[in-house]
């Protein structure tokens, strides 16, 4: 259960073993990245950012996202009016940090580096050294200025999926083509890269496969037969 009655908790994502769940809750007075336990138990506040008052809060998604080892989560943060923030948080526990300038995309499928978007032009941060690297000079559909970016890359980093201002994008990489545009917000690829999954709507969830072109409602009202 990710509600009760004072305080609103948003974006949960699973640990990889399926152990736990990070997710943002404002229960503190401000939205923070909490982890608990799959069966919701054991709730831990891992963050003290945004603090009740502050003249330039974040006023965008968090979005945390497990690291591939489950140990750190990553998440978006910065100042309102500045520039998104690369940040991390270790899963058991301990001070956040601010890795780079950047909206966050996903972990690489090693965890040894955190893809994200600066200018326009898709990035990698290698965690272990703290360097930033152009991965491809192509021009993206997105800026990566603003918190709210969604995106995603795939594993072999050969396209990604971006919610723009109007749709979800899907792109190929590295030349940047168009390919596929669905409606709807939260895309996100699967674990070997193979399909995307997205909210089209109210209770409406579907998902596509990229090799074969079909898309399909995998949760929704009416029922999935």
């Amino acid at each position: 259960r990710l509600t009760d009655n004072w305080a609103t908790d948003t974006s949960p994502t699973w640990s990889p073993d399926g152990a736990r769940i990070a997710f943002v809750s404002d229960r503190a007075g401000s939205p923070q990245v909490y982890v608990m336990n799959a069966d919701g138990s054991d709730a831990r506040q891992l963050t003290h950012l945004i603090q009740p008052g502050d003249k330039r809060p974040f006023g965008d998604y968090l979005r945390p996202q497990v690291s591939p080892d489950g140990k750190v989560i990553l998440f978006a943060y910065g100042k309102a009016g500045a520039p998104c923030e690369v940040w991390t948080v270790p899963m058991a526990g301990g001070p956040a940090a601010k890795r780079t300038v950047g909206a966050p995309l996903n972990w690489s499928a090693d965890g040894r580096f955190i893809y994200f978007v600066r200018d326009s032009k898709l990035w990698s941060y290698e965690v272990a050294r703290g360097v930033d690297s152009e991965v491809y000079p192509t021009k993206l559909p997105v800026d990566g200025r603003s918190g709210g970016m969604v995106g995603m890359v795939a594993p072999n980093l050969k396209s990604a999926v971006f919610r723009t201002p109007q749709r979800n994008e899907y792109v190929t990489l590295p030349d940047g083509k168009f390919v596929r545009t669905m409606g709807g917000c939260e895309p996100r690829f699967s674990a070997d890269g193979a399909s995307i999954y997205w909210v089209n709507g109210p209770k409406d969830f579907r998902r596509w496969e990229i090799a074969t072109n079909r898309e399909e409602q995998v949760l929704g009202v009416p029922p999935v037969k």
